[in-house]
This record gives structure tokens, sequence and C-alpha cells, in this order.
């Protein structure tokens, strides 16, 4: 920790010529000569080990070290990293704030999960896109919050859960792809996306079991979102779109049939589609949370009518198989 001149790290994976375990050398570099016994063991790279090393730019780990510790390598001066599937878990903390960290390549390989913990990546302010080669059982909150430069996002394997705010005010990101991968079950917790103001398309996987409140929360460019058909996703809870200004159509499948709407007060003009023409959306505060609505075209009917309560409301366009309507807009369809 706070090896200000340190530049680069070598693990060996065989003894060499010097004795100690660990020896620094002229060139700012430090070689680390493992045991026979590591070979068969589950080694973690110690909390904080490099942690401060601001000079830091390179760190090849060996196979034999399956966990990054807490704050392991925070504050580095790491530019790239390449994670090998023998590391299992990505502790909090471990390259947090290591702002000149552009690409992190995640070795291939369909048989060995990888966890990332709690702010492993937060702030990293120079890194630019992530792709996931290997299964994610979960992602813990804030993993990559902050990192503002950070353009796209993409699943190649399954992934579970991804907590709370791991892609919060990520403000370039503009592309999420979560894969098609047949063992992916998507839980999305609260303020996923928050604040990803770049962010225009979001690819979901083909099943979905959970999206919570706020999930894509001040996401002003997102216009068009389709979600997926599966049987396990039957809520869409409210706020999960608040504050998404451009939202312009919003493609519902008929798994769910819970739909509560909120926090929209500038989208102007709103298109819903869902199958099933019975089954109800919910809008809470109309007067405050669809204020500026001007233009409303449901394909599903509604538990609640903007139209009574928005003034900036001028049309109203229905699916034909409703035929029947509360009296209050029932001059609109005619």
């Amino acid at each position: 920790s706070q090896c200000k001149k340190l530049k680069a790290v070598y693990f060996y994976t065989e003894p060499v010529t010097k004795t100690s375990p660990v020896f620094a050398t002229d060139a700012g570099t430090i070689n680390i000569i493992p045991q026979q016994s590591y070979h068969a063991e589950s080694v973690t790279l110690g909390a904080y080990f490099f942690s401060e090393c601001s000079a830091l730019v390179t760190c090849k780990l060996p196979p034999y070290i399956h966990d990054l510790g807490s704050g392991c390598l925070q504050h580095t001066g790491l530019q790239s990293m390449w994670i090998p599937t023998t590391v299992h878990r990505i502790s909090n903390f471990a390259f947090h704030m290591c702002s000149d960290l552009r690409t992190v390549t995640f070795e291939p390989s369909a048989n060995t999960p990888l966890n990332i913990d709690d702010n492993a990546f937060m702030s990293c302010t120079a890194l630019e896109s992530v792709t996931f080669t290997r299964p994610i059982p979960k992602i813990e909150r804030a993993a990559f919050h902050n990192c503002v430069k950070m353009q796209h996002v993409r699943f190649e394997d399954a992934v579970h859960i991804v907590g709370w705010g791991v892609f919060g005010e990520c403000s370039k990101l503009g592309s999420v792809d979560f894969g098609t991968h047949p063992h992916t079950n998507l839980y999305l917790e609260s303020e996923v996306f928050r604040e990803c103001g770049q962010l225009t398309e979001v690819i979901f996987p083909p099943i979905v079991n959970t999206i919570m409140s706020s999930a894509f929360r001040k996401c002003r460019m997102l216009s068009n979102i389709t979600l997926p058909t599966n049987d396990m996703f039957t809520t869409l809870d409210e706020d999960v779109f608040g504050d998404c200004d451009a939202l312009m159509k919003l493609t519902i499948p008929p798994n769910i049939t819970n739909i509560c709407l909120n926090s929209i007060p500038n989208v102007k003009n709103l298109t819903i589609d869902h199958p099933d023409a019975s089954v109800p959306i919910v809008f809470h505060n109309l007067d405050e949370n669809l204020r500026n609505l001007q233009r409303l075209e449901y394909n599903v009917n509604t538990s609640s009518y903007p139209a009574m309560l928005t003034p900036n409301l001028e049309r109203v366009m229905f699916h034909s198989s409703l035929t029947k309507l509360p009296p209050a807009i029932q001059y609109m369809r005619d």
C-alpha cells in the first residue's frame, strides 16, 4: 500500500533465482514468487495490497489467485486489466477510482461464475466499455457507479442480479445488451441505470424476473422500450421510467398484468401497447406526473384517465377493441 513509485508487478508461477518470495528491483517493479504450496490453494490478493500505488500501470494476475481483496488495487495507475477465469470474486472497492483504467477484459468461460462486489469499479472515470464473458450470479450495488466515460455494456453469458445503482450516473452510457443466454433470469434492483442521461437502447434478455422502482429514472434520452415476454415478469413498478423525458413508446407484453406509470411530467407524446385490452394501467397524481402530456395513444384499458386531469392533453386514441369508456371522456372517442 502507498508505494508511490511502484510501476509494475510480476507474479511468477514458478520460483526463479531469487530466494525471497517478494523482492523489489531497481526499475520500480516488484516480483512475487509463490511457494510451491500456492499452486494447490485458493489465494486472495489481500485487502489494500497495492492501494494508492499511483504509478502502478501493470499487474498480471497468476492462476493461483482466486479472489481480489477489498481495495487491493484501488487508486492505482492501471490502464488495462485482464481478469483470468481463475478469479472467482472481485471484492468491494478492488479497482475503486482507478482513473486511468480504460479496458477490463474478462477471460471467457462458461463454467466459472464471477461475483463482483459493491463499488468494485466505482469511479473508474476512463473506462469506456465492459463485456461480461462469464456467468454473473450478482453484481453488487454501485459496482460501476460514476464510470462517466462508459458507453457500452454487454452480457454474453448468463446474468442474474444487477444490484442497486450498479451503472448509476454513467452519464455517457448509450447502450446495454443483456444478451440471449437461456440461463439468464434477470433481476434489476432499484436505480440500476439512474441518471444515465445518454442511454438510448436497452436490449432485454428473453427472461426477466423483476425490474424494481426507479431502475431507469432520469434516463432522459430513452424513447422506446420493449419489455420481454415471459411468465415470471408480471408487474411494472411505479417510477421505473420516472423522468424519462423522451419516452414515446412503451411496449408491454401480455404477461405483465400490474402496470403503474408515474413521474413522467415532461413527456408530451406517449404510445402504450399491450395486447390485452382488459389489463388496467394505473396513473398516480395525474396533474403532477403527466402535466405536460399532449398526445396519448392507448392500446390498453386504463383504471385512471389522464384526460380528466391533464389540461394540456389535446388528443387521446384508443384501441378499437375498447367498447366501454367512462362518460367523462366518451366524447373523445366519438
